[in-house]
């Protein structure tokens, strides 16, 4: 009996079904959670060289409790569950799963944490992350530095970490931006995830913190080297940012305009050229002539259930500084010394779990354009806090900000405002964002000593 063929999907369906898709990630605010992504470079203690594929993977395996916690791709370890032993009443043990670890494509090592109801949790896996990853570096003699941009090695130097997803990446995207080889390689970020309850509530959280990515960049700016000098940016990692493929980074399109819903974000994620399609292993690189729906369209063997697929595997390769996949990913900060990471999560945890904190920031800030917001953005790379678009001046907005994120975790986390405290001191008190006291240091106590630098960021 021959094999029946569905139809090809109409485009109203597919808006249907993808929208539909993203209804299915509504969370109730009483459950609403948060995550941490934390990314950290790695350097050879002796001769501080980037860690080589097989070097990062050994150290990756050193974390996984049992060989089942690894990831692999035949024999190349990609990850790793993270796993701790908790005693259970009757005295026996269990693993309890505490986050994962993924190795990036330049061979940054990643924690992602489980997301989490509040941030004492967070801070309770990161701190336990970093002190296993402590003592595996002084075991290995390999050292783990926070920047938002590699302070020493040039990307000729760079080791490629040979993942599937990697391999497809890199031709596709070095074709559409001059800078997306260093992006891939030589950038790492601090980032954090946030739940949505309703369509609504989704417009309100992505608009805001859309709009307001360009001041959270500025406040937590901390890569102003590269190749072992200055760079004249304060974020290096966001003016490479801004010279990747513009077709999926930057703000999302239809966020600027008054209507957004599941429906215009649907229809921009389809318009947006496809990198790949993943069949089981094996990644098939497209040449980005073909968007997404024009890849749907001309399926004939196609069901729903692959759709979905296809779709998850496509908004994984938008890289937007607010992304919206099974939750808000914000994404727009450079990699920071931990308790200002956990400021970072708070920060946005305030601004958009907090309705009265989310009104208060919304009229803050004023309403740019799309092309106004990466004008702005492009300012904020090069002066992080000082920088200036027209009449707005980012300082000043950045301290607004921190002070509306503290009222919202205080009425909704009251004990958690402490997250805040580092981030306070740093922006309203001393007015500088963490790249200012580097850049202080390197012409001061410093005297231009790049091994100062490296032993100022190593958290490992």
């Amino acid at each position: 009996m021959e094999k029946e063929t569905a139809a090809p999907f109409n485009p109203d369906e597919i808006c249907a079904h993808l929208a539909d898709d993203l209804r299915q990630e509504y969370v109730a605010p009483a459950q609403w959670r948060c995550g941490i992504e934390y990314e950290l470079f790695g350097y050879t203690k002796d001769g501080l060289n980037r860690l080589d594929p097989s070097r990062i993977a050994h150290i990756v395996e050193r974390f996984a409790a049992t060989p089942s916690s690894l990831i692999k791709e035949d024999s190349l370890t990609t990850g790793a569950r993270l796993h701790e032993r908790v005693a259970s009443q009757d005295g026996a043990h269990a693993n309890m799963t505490e986050g994962e670890l993924s190795i990036e494509p330049g061979g940054q090592l990643e924690f992602s944490s489980l997301p989490r109801r509040t941030l004492i949790e967070l801070e309770r896996d990161l701190k336990a992350y970093l002190a296993r990853l402590k003592d595996i570096a002084q075991q290995e003699q390999v050292i783990f530095v926070h920047t938002g941009f590699d302070a020493l090695r040039p990307l000729d130097e760079q080791h490629w970490f040979p993942k599937r997803r990697y391999q497809v990446m890199r031709p596709f995207l070095t074709k559409r931006g001059e800078r997306a080889a260093d992006m891939m390689t030589r950038t790492c970020a601090i980032q954090a995830s946030y739940d949505f309850s309703s369509e609504a509530d989704l417009a309100r959280k992505l608009e805001l913190s859309t709009r307001i990515a360009p001041i959270a960049t500025a406040m937590f700016a901390n890569s102003p080297f590269a190749d072992g000098k200055l760079t004249g940016f304060k974020s290096t990692r966001a003016a490479t940012w801004l010279a990747t493929d513009t077709a999926r980074t930057g703000g999302i399109p239809p966020v600027f305009d008054d209507d957004f819903d599941f429906t215009a974000f649907v229809e921009y994620a389809v318009n947006v050229p496809l990198m790949f399609v993943r069949r089981g292993e094996h990644y098939t690189l497209k040449d980005g002539d073909m968007t997404f729906g024009d890849f749907i369209n001309r399926q004939t063997d196609y069901d729903r259930a692959s759709l979905l697929f296809d779709w998850r595997e496509h908004l994984s390769t938008l890289f937007t500084d607010v992304r919206l996949r099974s939750c808000l990913e914000m994404r727009m900060a450079d990699c920071v010394e931990p308790s200002l990471g956990l400021a970072f999560a708070a920060l946005w945890k305030g601004l958009l779990y907090d309705v009265e904190a989310a009104t208060a920031a919304r009229e803050l800030m004023p309403r740019l354009s799309r092309d106004e917001t990466l004008e702005l953005h492009g300012a904020v790379a090069r002066d992080a806090l000082a920088a200036r678009l027209n009449t707005l001046h980012v300082l000043p907005l950045a301290k607004e900000i921190v002070r509306v994120a503290e009222s919202g975790l205080r009425r909704i986390a009251p004990d958690e405002v402490r997250f805040l405290d580092g981030l306070h001191s740093l922006v309203i008190e001393d007015e500088m964002c963490p790249a200012d006291k580097l850049i202080a240091a390197w012409g001061g106590e410093w005297n231009g000593r790049i091994e100062k630098l490296i032993e100022h960021c190593r958290v490992a």
